[in-house]
């Protein structure tokens, strides 16, 4: 991705966050032995920041990609 010559901020964010929230939970794993997790619904599981920061990461890159390829598809049959 980092060699693409067209590089796109919209890749380019996703992969920050999936990166700073694995790193993250990296972190606290080394230092912690274990994941803080402190934001507390009480009708979902606990979390924390670096966790949403990876699963929205991971949607922008699935919602990215549909439609990039849609749109390639698209391309494709105009040819």
């Amino acid at each position: 991705m980092i060699k693409k010559e067209k590089k796109n901020m919209t890749s380019k964010v996703a992969l920050g966050l999936v990166l700073g929230g694995a790193l993250s939970n990296l972190f606290d794993r080394i230092f912690y032995g274990f994941v803080v997790d402190y934001i507390d619904i009480i009708i979902w599981p606990v979390f924390n920041l670096s966790d949403m920061c990876i699963n929205v990461g991971v949607g922008i890159f699935l919602f990215y990609s549909l439609i990039y390829s849609e749109k390639r598809t698209l391309r494709r049959q105009k040819k």
